[in-house]
């Protein structure tokens, strides 16, 4: 018997890695030349996976990737990945080619992840179709196709089925080697992908709640969650790095940029035009997470039929049928007026011209539904499912919760506020959650506990004969495949490579121009070739000083150059096919001691040598009477605090602060405090003295970014933008930013400094 469900389990799985050949065809003839879906993140992670494969894991090595040189710790900057490890690293091994172990960890991410599923519901349900059928649930779904698709990451999510099968087994039979499969499954889980180790984290509470609260459980669910803490163990250490470098460097979200990256209502209907079917009637969006309507049907149908059964029958068992048909049909009505009002708002129902209904709000709506909800709780089954801890229940409404949490701190339908706090913030009080920039992953938790489900409803649904059933599981199979197939899987040239140039020095550490989002991409993959440590980076963050670096060198301002060669002498590179006009190479060797190392029709490549040290140097802050601005309170730059700001935006050449310092003094330079607002720094200063504030002269002009990029690299947390000039008597000092740029100028606070003695 047992040989026979291995062959079985083998075959599912031929059937589900032969689907997905197909899913992905067009990538398999360029498996070495292009990336699958573009050459943007699918490169970072290439490029993640060939260090994981080259440097020992969670040595101190391994921590430092070769990228936004000189910083160090890069590795806590994005998703490590190393729980893909097993899989990644022996193709790249075998092959040498970070393409082509890229395009096949992507690849085998849905095979792995449909099988986990079967695994799952297959011993929920007994029964190989209903396992099948939410395999091609899971792993075809639209979701991922349309918002997971880019993000390795995101798709790696195989690990959890086999963690929530563990936990189900374990309580069915109590065998220790589940508490173990399930830790195991935990920490690579966690390992592959950080989110999934904090969203994933809700669902196994909530599994453990809702599975391990009956007498006959409580002590089964307490030995789980032993083994989650022991299983959590070994990543406490990584947590902990990952804290200290962000903290060293100020890495942080806040609020606002959840509530970008959150989900909307009306997210749940939006799709990618990729998708073949739906695109044609749903509508892209930001966040696109349609599930499909197979899934969520089998869901809804075995749901509508469960609590349409009376809980005992009796005498008047045909009554109760009845009554618990009309309040699924009403709660039904109800459940689907609210979600057409929360995602479209006020709506009319009209037949031949005549106003049957009006739904300007959902108060009525919800009163109904409650009403309907308490008669369908009282008389049907369901009650006692839950009270059995059937798996239907909790899978159905786990799904409905992550969406809830999907919505993020605040829910909108769009663009108007439908629930402020939305539950989502409440976990954002909890350690770990409040630096997870996009609560729309949360759904990839609905996603599995909506596949759940769709087995376990299919499974209810269908009751014939074996053969009739593995007839219905194609043709259901056949409609999950069809929602989710692509129009063509998109694929992307990888970025050209080289591995060494005559005359290049290895030792010294590299930087590509031009260097921005744009670039980037392509410079962090090409370390997988040539090794060398690089200025250019791209991740989850950037370090405090990138946007200063970028800022100067798009402005190709020299004294960037001079700023980054007072760092050591270092070697620039420019792929002639981003520097058409050959500016950047007139740039480049427009700098101090430049020297051309190397120059073919591919690139070019320049060596920097040491350069002066730079070290700003000011004298002792004077005391300021009072400060004014050009718009906005700017005593706060004067109040002491570290959590004030004074802000005007965007940057223009008519914003300035005046000083006032009470009487007539020796001035030698001015202070602002960057802090952890790097990327507002002001793009270019002038500054003006008076004696009598009436009539000004000009002490100093100029770009501000080499000083900003050399004081935030040193100092990350406590920057400080110090400018230097000729000592002069003054009263007044008048600071004037007279670049331009979108963001805001921000200053946290500011000296005005004596002559440096």
């Amino acid at each position: 018997m047992l040989t026979g469900q291995r062959s079985r389990q083998a075959l599912v799985l031929a059937l589900y890695i032969c689907v997905s050949l197909l899913y992905v065809r067009p990538l398999f003839s360029h498996l070495g030349t292009h990336l699958a879906v573009d050459a943007g993140d699918p490169a970072l992670n290439a490029a993640v996976l060939w260090w994981n494969a080259t440097v020992v894991p969670f040595t101190a090595a391994w921590w430092n990737q070769p990228w936004f040189h000189p910083v160090t710790g890069v590795t806590t900057f994005t998703e490590n990945l190393t729980g893909l490890w097993a899989i990644a690293t022996p193709i790249y091994w075998l092959t040498g080619s970070p393409a082509v172990t890229y395009n096949l960890t992507f690849v085998a991410t849905w095979p792995l992840s449909a099988f986990a599923m079967y695994l799952l519901v297959r011993r929920l349900t007994g029964r190989t179709d209903a396992g099948i059928v939410a395999g091609f649930a899971f792993a075809f779904t639209p979701y991922r196709a349309s918002a997971a698709l880019g993000h390795l990451q995101a798709l790696s999510v195989f690990w959890l089925p086999i963690a929530l099968l563990a936990l189900h087994a374990y309580l069915q039979d109590r065998r220790r080697r589940w508490l173990v499969a399930f830790g195991v499954a935990w920490l690579l889980q966690s390992l592959a992908n950080g989110y999934y180790l904090f969203f994933g984290a809700v669902l196994i509470a909530l599994w453990l709640a809702y599975f391990g609260s009956t007498r006959s459980t409580w002590r089964g669910a307490l030995a789980a969650t032993g083994a989650w803490i022991v299983a959590s163990l070994p990543l406490v250490p990584v947590l902990l790095q990952y804290q200290r470098v962000h903290e060293q460097y100020g890495l942080h979200r806040t609020a606002e940029e959840a509530e970008v990256f959150s989900a909307h209502l009306d997210s749940f209907t939006q799709v990618s035009d990729l998708v073949r079917v739906w695109s044609q009637y749903l509508q892209p969006g930001k966040e696109m997470l349609f599930p499909g309507i197979t899934a969520l049907g089998l869901v809804v149908v075995a749901g509508f039929l469960a609590v349409s059964r009376p809980r005992r029958r009796n005498l008047s068992g045909s009554r109760d049928r009845a009554l618990l048909i009309a309040a699924a049909l009403i709660a039904s009505a109800s459940l689907a007026a609210i979600a057409w009002y929360l995602v479209q708002g006020r709506w009319s129902l009209r037949v031949g011209g005549a106003l049957l209904f009006t739904m300007s709000d959902s108060y009525r709506a919800v009163l109904v539904l409650t009403a309907a909800t308490a008669v369908l709780l009282w008389k049907s089954q369901v009650t006692n499912a839950i009270a059995g801890r059937r798996p239907f229940p909790f899978y159905a409404a786990a799904t409905f919760v992550m969406a809830v949490l999907a919505c993020g701190p605040v829910m909108r339908s769009a663009g108007a506020v439908v629930l402020d706090p939305s539950p989502y913030r409440w976990l954002m009080a909890l350690p770990g959650f409040g630096e997870l920039r996009v609560p729309s992953r949360f759904w990839m938790m609905g996603v599995l506990c909506l596949s759940v489900a769709a087995g376990l409803g299919y499974a209810a649904l269908t009751r014939a004969r074996e053969t009739l059933r593995y007839a219905l599981c194609a043709i259901v199979s056949v409609g999950l495949l069809a929602e989710g197939w692509l129009k063509a899987m998109p694929i992307a040239a990888a970025p050209a490579v080289w591995t060494s140039v005559d005359g290049a020095d290895s030792r010294l550490p590299l930087l590509e121009l031009p260097l921005g989002p744009r670039w980037d991409n392509a410079a962090t993959f090409r370390t997988t070739a040539h090794g060398r440590r690089v200025f250019n980076g791209v991740s989850g963050y950037d370090p405090p000083h990138y946007p200063a670096l970028e800022a100067g060198l798009r402005a190709r301002d020299p004294a960037m150059l001079a700023a980054i060669a007072s760092l050591g002498a270092y070697e620039i590179t420019i792929e002639r096919a981003n520097d058409p006009d050959g500016a950047w190479e007139r740039y480049a060797t427009g700098a101090a001691g430049a020297r051309v190392i190397a120059r073919n029709d591919q690139r070019v490549l320049v060596r920097i040598p040491d350069g002066t040290r730079i070290e700003p140097v000011s004298g002792a802050a004077l005391a300021i009477a009072s400060v004014r601005a050009s718009q906005g309170d700017a005593s706060v730059l004067v109040d002491g605090r570290d959590d004030t700001y004074w802000v005007d935006s965007p940057q223009r050449d008519s914003q300035w602060l005046l000083v006032d310092l009470g009487g007539l003094q020796e001035v030698g330079g001015v202070s602002l405090a960057i802090r952890d607002q790097s990327r507002h720094f002001p793009r270019a200063l002038a500054i003006d003295t008076s004696v009598d504030g009436a009539a000004f002269t000009e002490a100093w002009a100029g770009t501000t970014a080499p000083a900003t990029f050399l004081a935030v690299l040193n100092h990350p947390r406590d920057a400080w933008l110090r400018v230097a000039f000729s000592a002069t008597a003054a009263r007044f000092v008048r600071i004037r930013q007279t670049g331009r740029e979108r963001v805001p100028w921000v200053v946290a606070a500011l000296e005005i400094n004596a002559p440096a003695r």
